[in-house]
């Protein structure tokens, strides 16, 4: 369209879009000024017009608008989703990955219980212990020894689920909770009675045997003497007692008495007793001393 001015000739032209030049003769690239953004490819139209056509993950006039890939909440299980370039990412709960959260993930595969069994929870795992251990991870060995379960004054110590005591002297048993019986074993011989100490048994010995274990046997004859040795022929060992046999001529419980052989006054016609060891002689007056003899010797033949 012109437009006529004063003077001569002066007549300037307001072009269409599109145009330019003194008589809107020249065409106008619109796309030359690349108005499109985010590398879009413009593309001219008529009447010095132009369109945008948008790379993936843009869009508007220009281009210029990053397309929200998240509007349509693509991540599962509530996740948060972070918009990008045609693009979104997902921030899964633990638990699961995958571009949506899609995928459950194994969480025994890296977890480690040391002394336990992993067990997948969906979104976390936990650790079975085994008996005797703690802690989140199963490496905590639990204190057996706390309360202290050893009885008398015996001293713990912690194993793995279990423990051991360290008895005091006369004490036995898993707790220390059983007095040893020394006399269990009956040790005591020959009728000997046990008796129980801190330490040991100890035999009380009936009468006729000693030794730790009333194992030997005294030898009354020896340990007492008591058989007068001048009377005594034979002195016999008995259980818990002795017996003497005395010689001819002896009596008494220790053949310690001569019999006195002469209190029957075996001597005849006057003649003087005198006693001896199993017999006596007679000391006869002058005239009998034959006689007396042969009585003596009838007296001995006689004992």
């Amino acid at each position: 369209m012109c437009k006529n001015e004063p003077g001569p000739g002066n007549f300037p032209c307001l072009c269409k879009s599109g145009y330019t030049g003194e008589d809107c003769t020249t065409s106008v690239d619109p796309c030359e000024a690349s108005p499109c953004f985010n590398g879009a490819e413009c593309q001219s139209q008529q009447q010095g017009r132009f369109g945008c056509v948008c790379p993936d993950g843009w869009e508007g006039p220009l281009c210029n608008q990053n397309i929200d890939d998240c509007a349509e909440e693509p991540c599962l299980l509530g996740a948060a989703c972070t918009d990008l370039i045609n693009d979104f990412t997902c921030e899964c709960p633990n638990g699961f990955g995958g571009k949506r959260c899609e995928s459950k993930l194994d969480l025994c595969e890296t977890a480690d219980c040391d002394n336990g069994a992993c067990v997948d929870k969906l979104f976390r795992y936990e650790c079975v212990c085994e008996p005797g251990w703690s802690g989140d991870m199963c490496d905590v060995n639990i204190n057996d020894c706390d309360p202290n379960p050893c009885e008398n004054a015996g001293q713990c110590i912690d194993a793995v689920d279990d423990f051991n005591c360290v008895c005091e002297q006369g004490f036995t048993g898993h707790k220390c909770q059983h007095k040893i019986d020394y006399c269990d074993a009956d040790p005591c011989q020959n009728g000997g009675t046990c008796k129980n100490t801190e330490t040991s048994a100890v035999c009380e010995c009936r009468p006729g045997y000693n030794g730790l274990t009333c194992e030997a046997e005294l030898d009354e004859c020896s340990a007492f003497g008591k058989c007068d040795p001048t009377g005594t022929e034979a002195c016999l060992d008995l259980d818990n007692e002795f017996k003497c046999t005395c010689r001819n001529g002896f009596i008494g419980e220790f053949c310690q008495t001569n019999v006195d052989d002469c209190a029957s006054n075996p001597c005849m016609n006057g003649g003087r007793c005198n006693d001896e060891i199993g017999g006596f002689v007679c000391d006869c007056l002058k005239g009998n001393y034959l006689l007396l003899k042969s009585r003596k010797f009838y007296k001995e033949k006689q004992i």
